[in-house]
């Protein structure tokens, strides 16, 4: 079995080095590294010309106008010639063993069309910090609905899929959010196969496009907004979870795409017929609190955290609440306790130091719409 590496690169001259030096581990299992050159204007020009004469498989392809990471992507996808293509992004690193361990899960699941694992956070100089980030393994008819529901795939590097169902690949009309959006096409046209082992070195820095979170949310918001009420219920409900979570998440997505009002008529049914569930506490809070109801935010979230004591996300909204009534030793009580808990919840985090300033309620303040991921994806080192 033998890869096609697609490298998408703009101005990536800090990291370009390491990332092609994990890909020569590589280079018994790949036919070709492409490598997209998106106009950078910084030296990537240059690194690419030194490493030719090391990487004899090494192409790399020029645009003369920068057309954004979704076209460089396609353009890679258009010129490959292997029947599996690897996606790798000019800051990230692969495991010396990820070609050959990708190899044995395709030959071991023939019906896979995209191969993924975990992620080793690092900072800038390479140095690991963090917990691994690890996905779960899905049966195929629950992927869309867990994909709908978040993107359990953190990254695009180090994601292996097979040609034949990229179809139309990436949809350029988006510059975040993506990949997301390619995975739940892809979802219907194979298995998703988790190796759970660390396979990419994830690189954090200030570049990340992924840390603009206002226009991530309206990428999602726009992906969402694209798929009709009946699949992402037929989907979501597709899963082998109990009812109440099922319904819980469709409120989440709900939410999420702004159809307050079908999310509103979710949890009155929901919350009458499981009047414990603190998910749907949660969620009724979010509305309430998108309402600017702050007063009746507070008691969901209340009622949250009495049914889940450990729901971080419901006690950082608690006390942006507690902040929007003027109840400031209240708020700052429970951020304090909630920062204790998890000093890596950045909402959290960001919200206290505001409170700490004494700085008034107002929109930078930072509600947290879904309850946590058990490991946190973090930008910069602690």
């Amino acid at each position: 079995m033998k890869f096609s590496i697609v490298l998408p690169v703009f101005n990536g001259e800090l990291y370009l080095d390491d990332c092609l030096s994990s890909l020569a581990l590589q280079e018994d299992f790949l036919n070709e590294i492409l490598v997209i050159d998106d106009a950078s204007t910084d030296g990537t020009s240059d690194i690419l010309t030194s490493w030719k004469t090391k990487l004899s498989t090494l192409k790399v392809i020029t645009n003369s106008q920068n057309q954004g990471v979704s076209s460089a992507r396609n353009h890679g996808i258009k010129a490959a010639i292997s029947d599996w293509l690897i996606f790798v992004d000019a800051d990230d690193c692969l495991s010396k063993d990820y070609s050959a361990l990708v190899s044995q899960a395709i030959t071991a699941n023939p019906g896979a069309c995209l191969i993924f694992g975990n992620y080793q956070q690092i900072d800038d100089e390479a140095k690991p910090f963090g917990n691994p980030i690890c996905s779960p393994s899905l049966e195929k008819s629950s992927l869309k609905g867990q994909l709908l529901v978040r993107n359990f795939i953190t990254s695009t590097s180090g994601v292996a899929v097979k040609r034949t169902v990229l179809g139309k690949g990436f949809n350029e009309s988006l510059t975040l959010a993506e990949d997301w959006e390619l995975w739940l096409r892809l979802a219907e046209q194979g298995e998703f196969i988790h190796l759970d082992e660390i396979l990419v070195k994830l690189r954090r820095h200030q570049g990340n496009a992924s840390r603009d979170v206002s226009e991530m949310q309206r990428a999602v918001k726009k992906v969402l907004q694209g798929l009709s009420s009946e699949e992402i219920d037929d989907a979501v409900n597709a899963r082998n979870l109990a009812k109440d979570q099922n319904l819980a998440d469709l409120v989440s997505i709900y939410q999420t795409r702004d159809d307050w009002s079908l999310a509103h008529s979710l949890l009155a049914d929901g919350l009458r017929e499981y009047p414990d569930s603190a998910d749907l506490h949660f969620y009724l809070g979010v509305f309430h609190y998108h309402h600017m109801n702050y007063l009746e935010a507070i008691s969901a979230f209340k009622a949250c955290i009495l049914h889940a004591l450990g729901h971080l996300a419901a006690k950082n909204n608690l006390a942006i609440c507690y902040l929007a009534e003027n109840m400031i030793e209240e708020g700052r009580e429970q951020l304090l306790q909630v920062t204790e808990e998890n000093p890596d919840y950045l909402d959290a985090s960001h919200n206290l130091a505001r409170c700490e300033e004494g700085i008034p309620f107002d929109g930078d303040y930072k509600m947290t719409a879904k309850p946590l991921r058990s490991t946190l994806i973090k930008y910069l080192k602690s």
